[in-house]
């Protein structure tokens, strides 16, 4: 029942010398959807093309500011970050993205990819045309989930992608999200030493995450201190795929 769309539902009793046949059937139908803000996009707010990967989708105004585009689709790599161009026809707009890592149909804040971009800053009617990051986490569920985008004019889009707003609009899209390659691991930050007094034995800590599909074993690292000659070293075990080790 993830699909959207209706679903008709009907359940019967089937006793036998039921004295009366005609009350033994009831009958439901339910719409399965993800909310739906009420916006108005006729002036040329909100989002008339769309380019993330290979979705590239020209769009007009939709019916009380939403539009269902998730029969398109990407693929986009874990760890990845992605160009994501729109074009508006009206200045002035915000625009959030979200994409569902967990499947649950609620966009919850972690899940905020593209926070409050910023379109044609003060510009009124027109078409502007602009592109910002949407990265993707390493640790992100791989498969399919859905993603929204939102616009707002002239102040940031709600942090509920729930909540009504008057100018705006609201557009849905299908992403599959796959590991970069079999074998793939990933320095993500060096987390000592840090700003502040430091001494001749401060201690180089850096976070590696494998994002490969496979185990590794025995990860080589290296550092360098103001491009100086490298210091090289192994990380030593057995590392699961998306296991993260903090090595000193």
């Amino acid at each position: 029942l993830s699909a959207f769309g209706g679903y008709d539902f009907a359940a019967w009793t089937t006793l036998t010398d039921d004295f009366d046949a005609t009350n033994d059937t009831t009958y439901k139908s339910v719409v399965n959807n993800v909310c739906q803000p009420d916006l108005n996009c006729g002036a040329g707010d909100g989002i008339f093309y769309f380019e993330l990967g290979t979705i590239a989708n020209p769009s007009d105004c939709g019916d009380g500011g939403f539009e269902d585009y998730t029969s398109l689709s990407t693929d986009l790599s874990l760890g990845s970050t992605n160009d994501l161009t729109i074009t508006t026809n009206y200045g002035s707009q915000y625009v959030s993205v979200w994409i569902d890592f967990n499947d649950n149909f609620i966009y919850e804040p972690e899940e905020l990819v593209v926070d409050n971009f910023l379109i044609a800053d003060g510009q009124g009617g027109g078409s502007y045309t602009e592109t910002t990051q949407l990265s993707i986490p390493y640790t992100a569920l791989a498969g399919e989930h859905l993603l929204r985008a939102r616009t707002n004019f002239a102040s940031p889009v709600p942090i509920d992608p729930c909540e009504d707003t008057f100018w705006g609009e609201t557009e849905e899209y299908t992403v599959f999200l796959v590991p970069a390659a079999e074998i793939d691991v990933a320095l993500t930050a060096i987390t000592s030493p840090t700003n502040g007094s430091l001494t001749n034995a401060e201690s180089i800590v850096v976070d590696v995450i494998n994002v490969g599909t496979v185990a590794v074993t025995d990860i080589p690292v290296s550092y360098t201190i103001n491009g100086g000659a490298p210091v090289n070293e192994t990380i030593s075990g057995t590392f699961e795929p998306l296991e993260t080790v903090e090595y000193t």
